[in-house]
């Protein structure tokens, strides 16, 4: 009797959330209503568990990452890959630490997290010999440490720009090793002379357990509808968002405002990127359209956009693999990507279709058939769920290859 209870509780809040926030949002209701009607949810928040170096298990090695944020303050793509590498290296015995300027100091998700400007805590990590890691350029500090302290360290590679501040840093070259979540992108940006290795993380949907339904229901990435069965989505009730990840002028803002434009019974919702991050689109023209909505990217407002989506439109060509995008294949959630050697290897025969961002009556037409057919959409979010769950099965090779890669650079004796 319980279990029914909660059952029946689970499709009245699915019920309410459609008609009041999805369907409200068509009468005006803002955006900002929609991602602060959920409260904070179970593993988005730091817990302010107070450690030191010494807190560090003496067997275990330490893996310190120096960058310039982390979730669950900012779960972009990069962030959410570093994280998913950072849960596959707790698996395997190692311990991380994650220091960033300003940064809470505390626990997340088993990942410790420091401020980066806390000498205190940070010159007794460095006494422990960790390989220092960073991505994208984000930390001039890491190479200054690796190179001060005869550390080795590991660049996560999404673009040229690490690669770019490692080989300008005159490091030994072997101490320096890069890590790339494609095979295009170790194509595009690798180095012969240094080591390298592909390690494409995966992302699984968090399915509500049973048990209680309060406990649950606000945890990262969860539905409702996905308590009562795992099989693929059905289009939800009141028409769902139209979700475009980045939405900067440049990666996928412009053909947000085209579709909106073009698609005013639909409701449009744009992932920004980090704080500050210049060239959003959240312009005179976003805000003269009633059906174009905005929200940050910290791990809460991305579980909220992928619980309240009908569909995920991908138009940046700089996604080095798709980090978000895989997250909502995971949720069975059907995605529009644009046409890139990175997105085909990283997506796959999940997504429902890849167009030229430069067409967008070919996204409009997509996204209308998706709305329109609902046998095509369940079909779309079948072959969504299919290959998120193989690439899963492949991702617990390379993790344990990724163990492998950081245990070769110990065990190198330089």
């Amino acid at each position: 009797m319980p279990y029914c209870v909660a059952v029946l509780l689970a499709v009245l809040c699915a019920v309410l959330f459609n008609h009041v926030f999805l369907g409200g949002a068509a009468n005006g209701l803002h955006m900002r209503s929609l991602l602060t009607w959920m409260p904070e949810r179970v593993g988005t928040a730091i817990s302010p568990v107070g450690w030191t170096a010494e807190h560090l298990p003496d067997d275990r090695f330490v893996v310190l990452w120096l960058v310039r944020a982390y979730v669950p303050a900012l779960a972009a793509g990069p962030e959410t890959t570093m994280h998913a590498l950072n849960r596959a290296l707790l698996q395997h015995g190692w311990s991380v630490v994650v220091a960033a300027p300003g940064q809470p100091h505390g626990m997340y998700d088993g990942v410790h997290v420091m401020d980066s400007e806390n000498e205190t805590l940070l010159s007794p990590l460095l006494a422990r010999r960790p390989i220092v890691a960073t991505h994208m350029g984000q930390s001039a500090q890491a190479p200054q440490l690796a190179a001060q302290h005869g550390l080795h360290i590991v660049e996560l590679v999404h673009n040229d720009a690490g690669v770019q501040l490692l080989s300008d840093a005159r490091l030994d070259p072997r101490r320096v090793h890069f890590l790339f979540t494609s095979s295009w992108v170790r194509q595009q940006y690798g180095v012969e002379e240094w080591q390298t290795a592909v390690v494409r993380p995966s992302f699984a949907a968090q399915t509500a357990p049973q048990g209680d339904l309060r406990r649950h229901m606000h945890s990262p990435g969860w539905h409702t509808s996905r308590l009562l069965s795992a099989a693929p989505r059905k289009p939800p009730a009141g028409g769902g968002l139209a979700t475009v990840l980045n939405a900067h002028t440049i990666r996928g803002g412009r053909l947000l405002l085209q579709l909106a434009t073009a698609m005013p019974h639909v409701n449009f919702l744009g992932l920004r990127g980090k704080p500050g991050y210049e060239g959003q689109v959240d312009s005179v023209a976003a805000i003269n359209l009633p059906n174009v909505h905005f929200s940050n990217c910290t791990a809460a407002d991305v579980a909220t956009a992928l619980a309240a989506s009908h569909t995920i439109l991908v138009p940046s060509a700089a996604e080095a693999h798709g980090a978000l995008a895989l997250q909502a294949l995971a949720e069975g959630l059907p995605v529009i990507a644009v046409d890139t050697p990175a997105l085909r290897e990283g997506l796959g025969a999940g997504a429902t279709l890849f167009a030229p961002a430069s067409e967008p009556e070919v996204w409009a037409g997509a996204l209308s058939r998706l709305r329109e057919d609902s046998l095509w959409y369940e079909r779309a979010s079948a072959r969504a769920l299919q290959w998120s769950h193989v690439q899963q099965r492949k991702s617990a090779v390379e993790t344990h290859l990724l163990s492998e890669f950081f245990l070769s650079i110990v065990d190198s004796g330089v």
